[in-house]
């Protein structure tokens, strides 16, 4: 990876919520990656798996438990209240559900427009022109939509009108926490390609989550790939997809991918990777996905592999990577 100066480093981030009766739910764990400018990271992982709280804990909707994120060099933790506010502007995020995220008793564009009110500027004749032009920036009618009711939008439209107020403040940052795992698949392919025309235009880094490993390819530099709170490979996308590291990282491409998939499933017994992911209340020893996993050993039982560089630019939590020449540690 280039040594070029980061926009956001996330360092060891740890986010845990309270489930009663004295229980903790270990969201995530100990998480770290960088994100430089104008690039897209893909986070990818099964539903649960930890990735809308770690999303969350990089914006500080809440700030994590433990651990740092630094955005342009700021250590977002160390900010007071007034100096996070005037920082957001620069960070903001699209949600899954872009109906519900759109207020249903305002006007699209009054929506739209919140955000420059918010900031303070302009008048609000000047808040409403660019809040016109950034909807016809992102495929939009402005006459036609920009005094309609979210209800009155499809949902790849109201999509578009949420990107267009996440853009209105212009970003650095973008994070897209499943922006399209709610709408049709045309409508899939036309929202991620209005992301990637966005990207390009405002020159925006991007942190793209989602489940689907064949939806991350199109709009990733580079992907991530999480399981149960914690992150097990990080790699360019054209590597991770040709030749994935961790078994994980397979299991989740057999699920996607042509019959060109290496054949670690095919040559092992198969199905001890069913079943469910370890619980986050008790996490166990050892690798956590040791029980799915049909190629452990004994010391995947005992001790967790940390995250480490296996090859130039790619990063992986395995004792025994896959198609690599490294040996456990």
């Amino acid at each position: 990876m280039s040594e070029a100066t980061p926009l956001l480093e996330v360092l060891d981030v740890t986010v845990t919520y309270d489930a009663g009766r004295g229980r903790r739910v270990h969201a995530v764990s100990g998480a770290s990656f960088r994100l430089l400018p104008g690039e897209a990271l893909g986070l990818v992982g099964e539903s649960g798996c930890g990735k809308s709280s770690l999303a969350r804990a990089v914006l500080q909707l809440p700030p994590p438990d433990r651990g740092k994120v630094r955005f342009a060099g700021e250590d977002l933790g160390r900010l007071s209240g007034e100096l996070l506010r005037r920082l957001r502007p620069r960070m903001q995020m699209i949600f899954q559900d872009s109906l519900a995220s759109l207020n249903p008793r305002r006007k699209v564009g009054e929506s739209v427009c919140d955000p420059l009110a918010i900031m303070g500027e302009g008048d609000r004749k000047e808040r409403r022109s660019r809040a016109k032009e950034m909807l016809a920036t992102v495929g939009l009618d402005p006459e036609a939509t920009f005094h309609r009711r979210p209800h009155q939008l499809s949902g790849g439209q109201c999509q578009r009108a949420c990107i267009a107020r996440a853009l209105i403040s212009k970003p650095e940052l973008l994070v897209c926490d499943e922006p399209v795992s709610s709408l049709d698949v045309s409508v899939q392919a036309q929202i991620l390609n209005l992301l990637e025309r966005m990207r390009a235009l405002f020159k925006l880094s991007m942190l793209f989550i989602s489940h689907d490993l064949a939806v991350v390819k199109n709009v990733s530099d580079r992907i991530a790939v999480m399981y149960s709170g914690k992150l097990r490979e990080i790699a360019p996308s054209s590597e991770l997809y040709g030749k994935p590291a961790h078994p994980y990282t397979a299991l989740l491409l057999s699920a996607v991918t042509s019959p060109s998939l290496p054949s670690f499933f095919e040559s092992r017994d198969s199905e001890s990777a069913g079943g469910e992911p370890p619980s986050l209340f008790a996490p166990p020893a050892g690798c956590p996905f040791h029980s799915r996993c049909p190629g452990k050993r004994e010391i995947c039982l005992e001790a967790e592999p940390p995250m480490r560089v296996v090859e130039p630019g790619r990063e992986v939590a395995c004792h025994f990577p896959l198609h690599t020449k490294k040996t456990p540690e």
